[in-house]
């Protein structure tokens, strides 16, 4: 929704001032991504070089205690637990701060469609929702088309997060 429909809509100032929020940051930061690009098997992405990127791998694995669905809303809390059945609809992102860095992670069986397949984006700063967004469909496009599904935010709980 664009800031002129919720002028014309009369929406509350708090949820004009959450999308101007989401379009204040610069859509071109680096944004990195952990998941599958056209066929199966999850890794690591992002500009810089291989160096860079297996750097960064390593530093946000040991940061995030892990990149292959632990960032996932209902992700596994133990090893116990990695193959019970949970809900895992495509789309329910959850939004994970750490260390200086943002992670917005989601089911996704767009490419790999066995059970368990995520997508993660990574960005340097504290993010809203919104703002990663944006970053990964500007940095990611191809990936970002790819999902039928409607990405929404949710908290730990899985109940969607409405945004003012």
């Amino acid at each position: 929704m664009k800031i002129e429909d919720l002028i014309l809509a009369r929406a509350p100032r708090e949820q004009m001032a959450a999308r101007l929020a989401a379009c204040c940051v610069r859509p071109d930061l680096e944004c990195f991504y952990f998941g599958c690009i056209e066929t199966s098997g999850h890794f690591f992405n992002g500009p810089g070089g291989t160096t860079k990127v297996r750097a960064l791998e390593h530093e946000l694995t040991t940061l995030f205690k892990g990149l292959d669905g632990t960032l996932c809303w209902n992700s596994p809390r133990s090893d116990r637990d990695r193959y019970d059945r949970r809900d895992e609809t495509e789309g329910r992102a959850f939004i994970t701060h750490r260390g200086g860095w943002t992670a917005l992670a989601f089911w996704d069986r767009s490419v790999d469609r066995r059970g368990a397949c995520n997508s993660a984006f990574f960005v340097e700063g504290a993010l809203t929702f919104a703002q990663v967004v944006r970053v990964a469909r500007h940095r990611w496009p191809k990936i970002w088309a790819r999902f039928t599904f409607p990405v929404v935010e949710v908290d730990v709980q899985g109940r969607e997060v409405v945004s003012g």
